[in-house]
């Protein structure tokens, strides 16, 4: 429902998804490990789902770049869905 109501405004909704998978792995599994990926010279902090010495699978961690986007998204999508909630709201009196 929430993609659909992005998409209906030109809203990018990945955002979105991505926010969904880290709060279901944080409800239903654990919390995250914080590591250091030094495989490029510029080095970048990630959420990771387990016990690992390699990035090779995006599955199981999150960049602290991916973040950086969900935080983005839901700035981006926070005046648009105020709006609708405030509508939504004054169509229920």
């Amino acid at each position: 429902m929430t993609n659909s109501w992005m998409d209906a405004r030109g809203i990018d909704a990945r955002w979105f998804n991505r926010l969904a998978s880290a709060r279901n792995f944080i409800a239903h599994v654990g919390a995250f490990y914080l590591a250091l990926d030094t495989t490029e010279p510029s080095w970048n902090l990630s959420l990771v789902k387990g016990n690992t010495k390699q990035f090779n699978d995006p599955h199981t961690y999150a960049s602290f770049s991916s973040v950086m986007e969900i935080m983005n998204g839901f700035l981006e999508c926070r005046k648009a869905m105020q709006e609708h909630l405030v509508a939504l709201f004054e169509a229920a009196r």
